[in-house]
């Protein structure tokens, strides 16, 4: 199994409803800036303890892309191109659930991204 993780989104919540999350967002449970209705993963290992990284999906039968025979199919990436290549900002601008996500993942977080399709398979 591999597991997609994010920072906590409740980091800086004393209590729900969050303000620094989206209006749309109301899954998550914030009480003293921590997720209380999530998994986290730390230091490789399932915790319900305020440690580590929240877990939003898990992926099954995964292997790291230098070890997978699959790639992202060039078409999907022609038609998809400008979603991939999009700012949050613009992502808030094209519609669907994007930039929902982007913005949920973007609150506790120090990553920076090539905003490019290497991206992809990070």
């Amino acid at each position: 199994y591999w597991l997609l993780t994010i920072g906590d989104p409740c980091t800086g919540c004393d209590q729900t409803p969050c303000d620094s999350l989206p209006p749309e967002v109301t899954a998550y449970q914030c009480k003293n800036g921590v997720t209380q209705n999530g998994l986290r993963l730390h230091e490789g290992k399932l915790t319900t303890e305020a440690k580590g990284r929240l877990v939003f999906a898990v992926l099954h039968n995964a292997m790291p892309i230098s070890q997978s025979a699959q790639k992202v199919d060039a078409q999907l990436l022609s038609v998809c191109q400008d979603r991939f290549n999009a700012t949050p900002e613009d992502l808030d601008n094209m519609g669907g659930m994007g930039n929902i996500f982007v913005e949920v993942s973007l609150i506790n977080s120090d990553e920076t991204f090539s905003n490019s399709t290497e991206d992809l398979c990070e």
